[in-house]
């Protein structure tokens, strides 16, 4: 392998922000898949300036290194690899990560009186422990698929806790609909991508695992003597390459015409869901020939699709509400914007669609759909205007 100045060891790690991260603050940053059978060899290489490291090497590593930090030996875990003339010493940038996102939360002081379940029993899991353990946090469970914890997945259906913590990998993108039922008052869930998993959706979601990526990543590069751009100039730089922006409301209330102002004005992919659909079949055709509940079938499977883009504008069907799957793969990286119109501004440029013909269907549709739009969005959009409406948009995006 070619050498390389700094980059993220592991498996298979597409789904990582981290690049962007080191490339936004001005540096070279590869993304480096190695077997198991090649670790040794890439590690004792020393092909590199400095690493960061993920599943499933965060402990693997520890054997083919020449010195720890107090916090690595202390975790036996290793997530920073620093290349020091030769010397390789391992750190855990991973502790401070986590203690920054248990500290959004509020205080110490506040968080010991409450009950902890931590899902997963690897590497991730062992630096939170001992994050709690150095603040005197004591009630504190651990769930896993291996014997000797405290309950195994199967066991959690029945049980709550203040808070739960994902520490597994289940949910990381590309597998965006996957969870571990497990109940509790407050999610924090170290998976970055999606931004929000679905275990945050089914329960109350607070705060995304990409706030512990970039401390770690700020707290790494500085163990390799680089200068990083601030946390918040990285989020809101992630933000805006990485979530979607998604189009929700009543059949006729412009959503592609924004979505595609939007996507000239931001420069960003515009995906329509109809008109995906489209590409194979005319809706009016499908609904004809094969019933509505068929097109609500197809109109998931593209949902599944557009839902794993990044930094994209999505403009959906009027009916995308009605599955609560739909929305929770939109809402995974998207932030959702409800397009309410009034009927009567609606209907003026209206052209029928195969399930709304008439005036009195728009306002039987808005009867049953507005408290869905209002369910599931993060942001209702009432211009009239569409210059209005896009600049609004893009104003309540404007993460800094």
């Amino acid at each position: 392998m070619d050498e390389i100045e700094y980059g993220l060891l592991g498996k298979k790690i597409g789904y990582s922000y981290s690049k962007l991260i080191y490339e936004f603050s001005g540096y070279n940053y590869e993304l480096v898949e190695v077997s198991e059978e090649d670790l040794e060899s890439f590690i004792k290489g020393k092909k590199y300036k400095g690493l960061n490291v993920t599943i499933p090497y965060k402990e693997k590593v520890i054997e083919f290194l020449d010195e720890l930090s107090f916090v690595a030996k202390k975790c036996g875990v290793v997530n920073t690899i620093i290349n020091d003339n030769g010397k390789l010493i391992g750190d855990n940038t991973d502790y401070y990560g986590f203690l920054y996102l248990l500290k959004e939360y509020g205080q110490i002081d506040e968080l010991r009186n409450k009950s902890f379940l931590i899902l997963g029993s690897g590497a991730t899991s062992k630096t939170i422990r001992m994050v709690f353990n150095d603040n005197g946090i004591n009630d504190v469970k651990v769930a896993s698929s291996k014997d000797g914890f405290d309950y195994h997945y199967s066991e959690l259906s029945d049980l709550h806790f203040d808070f739960v913590i994902n520490a597994t990998p289940v949910g990381t993108y590309p597998n965006i609909s996957e969870k571990i039922d497990a109940r509790g008052d407050n999610i924090i869930d170290v998976i970055y991508n999606p931004y929000k998993t679905r275990l945050e959706l089914d329960n109350k979601f607070n705060a995304s695992g990409l706030d512990m990526l970039i401390v770690q990543a700020i707290e790494s590069m500085n163990r390799f003597n680089l200068v990083p751009k601030s946390f918040s100039d990285i989020k809101d730089y992630l933000n805006r390459n990485t979530r979607n922006i998604v189009l929700v409301g009543l059949p006729g209330s412009g959503k592609t015409t924004i979505g595609e102002v939007l996507s000239r004005k931001l420069k960003k992919d515009f995906f329509d869901t109809d008109k995906e659909i489209e590409k194979e079949e005319q809706i009016e055709r499908i609904i004809k020939e094969k019933g509505e509940e068929y097109f609500r079938e197809k109109e998931t499977d593209v949902i599944k699709e557009v839902s794993l883009k990044h930094g994209a504008i999505i403009s959906t069907g009027g009916g995308v509400v009605l599955k609560d799957e739909n929305m929770k793969m939109l809402m995974a990286n998207g932030i959702v914007f409800y397009i309410d119109r009034e009927i009567d501004e609606i209907y003026a440029t209206f052209t029928p669609h195969p399930l709304t013909k008439s005036k009195e269907d728009l306002i039987t549709l808005y009867n049953i759909r507005n408290p869905l739009y209002n369910k599931y969005s993060d942001y209702v959009i009432k211009e009239k205007e569409l210059e209005k409406t896009v600049d609004k948009i893009i104003e309540l995006v404007d993460f800094k």
